[in-house]
C-alpha cells in the first residue's frame, strides 16, 4: 500500500473514531510510557476491515466466545461484539494504561453491540488461562518469539484439556513457522486474496489454524 492510501486510511480511521465517541486510531510507542519488555510489540490497531475480511459470520455461531490477546484500546474487541453474534468477547492487554482506554471506549461507543457480554483483562498473555468456552483467539503480532510459544502453549493445555480445537487467527504472522512446530497447529484455508484486497489487508497478512488436541491429526 502507497503512504497516500495509509494516510487516507489512517484519516478516515480517526473519523470513525469520532463518529463513536472512541479512540483506537493513534499509535502508542511502549518506551514511551516507560514500559519495555522482551517480546511485546508497541500498540498499533488492526484495520477496521481486517476481521470482517477474515472471519465469515457464516463461520460465528452465538455458542462461540472470541478472545483478542493483546487487545490494546479495544478496537477489535469493539468490531466482534459489532458485527458477529459472540456469545462473549475478551481483551486481554498487558498495560492497564491501555486496558483503561479499551473500557472507556466500550462505554463510550455510540454503535449497536451485537454482543454486549465484554470483558476486558488487564494481565500478562502468559499467565491468563484461556477459559474453557474460548473457541476463537485473535493476535495481530502483539507477541513475538519465546513469548508466542508461550501464549500458543496456553491454548494447545486448553484444547488438550477439554479435547476440543480452537481457531487462531494471527495476523501479520511473523512467528507463523513458530506456530506450525508446535505441532498442534495446522494451518487452515485463509481469506481469498481478492477479499483481503477489497478490504486493503496485504496478501499473507492473516494466518488461521485449528489448534487441536496432540494425537488428533490425521
Amino acid at each position: 500500500m502507497s503512504d497516500v492510501a495509509g494516510r487516507v486510511l489512517g484519516a478516515g480511521s480517526r473519523l470513525v473514531d469520532r463518529y463513536n465517541h472512541i479512540e483506537t486510531a493513534e499509535l502508542l510507542e511502549l518506551s514511551d510510557v516507560g514500559y519495555e519488555a522482551p517480546g511485546c510489540r508497541n500498540y498499533e490497531p488492526s484495520r477496521r476491515t481486517l476481521l470482517r475480511a477474515t472471519l465469515s459470520q457464516h463461520d460465528v455461531s452465538p455458542d462461540d466466545v472470541f478472545a483478542d490477546l493483546g487487545s490494546g484500546k479495544g478496537r477489535i474487541v469493539l468490531d466482534a461484539a459489532m458485527h458477529y453474534p459472540f456469545r462473549r468477547v475478551i481483551g486481554v492487554e498487558f498495560l492497564p494504561m491501555l486496558t483503561a482506554i479499551a473500557e472507556r471506549n466500550v462505554r463510550s461507543f455510540r454503535g449497536k453491540l451485537r454482543c454486549s457480554d465484554i470483558e476486558l483483562v488487564t494481565s500478562d498473555v502468559r499467565d491468563w488461562v484461556p477459559p474453557d468456552d474460548l473457541t476463537i483467539a485473535y493476535m495481530f503480532n502483539a507477541v513475538r518469539e519465546e513469548l508466542l510459544d508461550a501464549v500458543v502453549g496456553n491454548l494447545i493445555a486448553l484444547v488438550e484439556r477439554r479435547s476440543r480445537p480452537l481457531r487462531l487467527i494471527y495476523v501479520n504472522p511473523r512467528d507463523h513457522e513458530r506456530v506450525l512446530a508446535t505441532g498442534a497447529a495446522v494451518e487452515l484455508p485463509g481469506p481469498s486474496s481478492l477479499r483481503l484486497r477489497l478490504a486493503h489487508i496485504p496478501p499473507r497478512w492473516v494466518r488461521v489454524y485449528e489448534v487441536r488436541p496432540r494425537g488428533t491429526f490425521t
